[in-house]
């Protein structure tokens, strides 16, 4: 029994954890996921037949350690899923141009029965475009030289308004995604 387990609580046991490459410096998440007892280190003993698995294999292949690094402890279950689910968001998966080898949606959410916790259809990939979004708007402020004073009145006569972005805005689609268009259209 490790520190963590004399801490585990009935109504909290559950941890979300990453799965991290050796290789890169400094180490990189490949997967996220939540558990209970052992999951975390599950996916070592018999690694899958998915992306998760192969890189699992690849990093032992090369003489290398997974590094298993324990995020949060001490959740609920829904606590656990929402944070699995926010941190995949964030980190995207490969299929999104991103850096984890998740599937789109957090583990176990399929085929079971969660009452209280409802995860819309698509809400996993429109919090990825969300957040790549945000992520592309705090870099484009970030390098437009735009200095911040505080008390001075921004107008939009100020050059930093008036050039013309990188990356439009394109209109939401019936899916609630955005619609990939030419921002020269607009400037």
């Amino acid at each position: 029994m490790d520190d963590r387990d004399a801490q585990v609580t009935p109504d909290k046991p559950y941890y979300v954890y990453a799965l991290k490459d050796p290789r890169q410096h400094p180490a990189r998440p490949f997967y996220i996921g939540k558990g209970t007892g052992t999951r975390a280190h599950d996916h070592l003993i018999r690694p899958d037949h998915t992306p998760k698995g192969d890189r699992i294999r690849e990093i032992e292949g090369a003489g290398a350690q997974v590094l298993v690094s324990y995020l949060v402890e001490h959740l609920t279950e829904p606590e656990a899923l929402r944070l699995e689910a926010e941190l995949i968001a964030a980190f995207g998966t490969q299929a999104s141009g991103g850096l984890l080898t998740n599937t789109v949606l957090p583990s176990g959410l399929g085929g079971k029965e969660r009452p209280g916790l409802t995860v819309p259809a698509g809400a996993p990939e429109k919090a990825q475009v969300g957040l790549t979004l945000l992520k592309d708007a705090v870099l484009e402020f970030a390098h437009s030289g735009f200095q911040f004073h505080p008390g001075a009145k921004d107008t939009p006569q100020d050059s930093t308004f008036n050039r013309c972005p990188s990356q439009v805005l394109a209109p939401l689609d019936s899916e609630g995604l955005r619609k990939t268009f030419n921002p020269s259209e607009f400037c």
